[in-house]
């Protein structure tokens, strides 16, 4: 949210050296200062999530300002390659764990994480303001950018869509065990969560320029239901991988949708409704596990969790209703 206020008020390119500065500070803080308060804080919260959230409105900004007929493509291309990196990086963590030990292997990987972001920006042209397609109408403070229908709307489609493939993440694995199901198809069904994510995320966001936001959260909420259907009972090992691919799926999408949601839900303020919208993603993302905790067994949390999918694709025909009535308007 805060970086979405930001990206209207600062150029691209110091937003991302404002993003990496943060991942340095994060990073060297936990690195140098090893401890479980110094690793939370300062590795996660400011250099991960702060500094990532910096970055990444700095990124959008860019991108859009460059191509603004394709916002979605945009936003889900860096999504998608923001969730694509822990793909990469946490083998990569953990093969350098067998010889030098995890922590030293987290040090070394982050510290040529950041040396190549560092790079990166110092490669990035400044893009001249004027080209924004922020259009210059005043402030808009968050409470009456929230108070729009579309905006409120679209935070409740969010925090509905992502809830079940924030949880297939942390449980997929020990649901998969739980079945009996042999140790590779529990490690196979992460990283087909982790593949579906990334796939969601460019996907949506290039189909949301094509065929509208509307097309793609109705594909997004069915495959929750989908998901879910097919992990209330699956017949064999196969089915949890198809599962879990497809939840990853219902999970990115979210995500990759979001930058062209802000913009058609508030065209004169998109990158402050990005921030918005992305925190109703991610309220999604934070709940889906804990209610899934909370609620345990074997297979209902997925009933429930897909049911929370059912109510927002309940939620979906009156933003359709809304569009259509501001169209409809002189």
């Amino acid at each position: 949210m805060i970086s979405g206020r930001l990206a209207e008020r600062y150029p691209p390119r110091r937003l991302c050296w404002m993003g990496v500065a943060l991942m340095l500070i994060g990073f060297a803080v936990a690195f140098l200062v090893p401890s479980g308060v110094t690793f939370v804080l300062f590795y996660s919260a400011i250099g991960l999530g702060l500094g990532g959230a910096v970055a990444l409105a700095g990124a959008l900004a860019a991108g859009t300002i460059v191509f603004p007929r394709r916002i979605g493509a945009i936003g889900g291309a860096l999504t998608g390659v923001y969730a694509l990196a822990a793909v990469i990086e946490a083998p990569l963590v953990s093969n350098f764990a067998l010889t030098i030990g995890w922590f030293n292997a987290l040090r070394l990987v982050g510290s040529c994480i950041a040396l190549v972001a560092v790079v990166a920006v110092a490669l990035m042209p400044s893009i001249h303001p004027s080209r924004s397609i922020q259009v210059d109408t005043g402030p808009i403070s968050s409470v009456q950018l929230f108070s729009r229908k579309l905006i409120w709307i679209g935070f409740l489609l969010e925090v509905t869509a992502s809830p079940l493939g924030s949880y297939a993440f942390v449980a997929v694995a020990t649901y998969a065990r739980n079945l009996h199901f042999a140790l590779w198809i529990a490690t196979l069904a992460v990283t087909a969560v982790a593949l579906g994510n990334t796939i969601g995320r460019l996907v949506a966001g290039a189909a949301s320029d094509r065929f509208g936001v509307n097309r793609v959260f109705l594909v997004i909420f069915a495959a929750d239901l989908l998901a879910a259907i097919l992990l209330q009972t699956p017949i064999n090992g196969v089915v949890v991988l198809l599962a879990a691919l497809i939840a990853g799926i219902g999970f990115g999408g979210p995500a990759g949708i979001l930058s062209r949601l802000a913009a058609v839900s508030a065209p004169d303020a998109p990158y402050a409704a990005f921030g918005l919208l992305f925190a109703g993603f991610a309220a999604g993302a934070l709940y889906g596990p804990l209610l899934g905790a909370a609620i345990g067994g074997t297979s209902l949390p997925w009933l429930v969790l897909g049911g929370v999918a059912a109510v927002g694709c309940l939620v979906l025909p009156v933003r359709i209703a809304i569009e259509r009535k501001k169209v409809l308007l002189p």
